[in-house]
């Protein structure tokens, strides 16, 4: 388990609240509970992004607005199947 290096601004889990995404400003963490193999990914790193302003759930994807990746500044709004965030 990868811990945040501050407490966590956004919190948003599915529909049956077994797939999370926790994130502070510059940490963000994917969980998935469901079935037999649990899964966590670290999105922040995966990504490159830093500054997170907004973690939104909508039908099946976690959005994510961050405003610096690999140290741009900028809007960047990232969609990850709530199932598969990374491909």
């Amino acid at each position: 388990m990868n811990p945040l290096k501050k407490q966590p601004d956004f919190f948003r889990m599915n529909e049956d609240q077994k797939i999370f995404m926790i994130a502070s400003a510059d940490d963000s963490i994917y969980l998935n509970l469901s079935g037999k193999t649990k899964r966590e990914i670290d999105i922040d790193q995966e990504f490159m992004i830093s500054a997170i302003k907004c973690v939104i759930y909508d039908r099946g994807s976690f959005y994510l607005l961050a405003n610096k990746t690999r140290g741009k500044l900028g809007l960047f709004l990232i969609r990850m199947d709530e199932r598969s965030p990374i491909i």
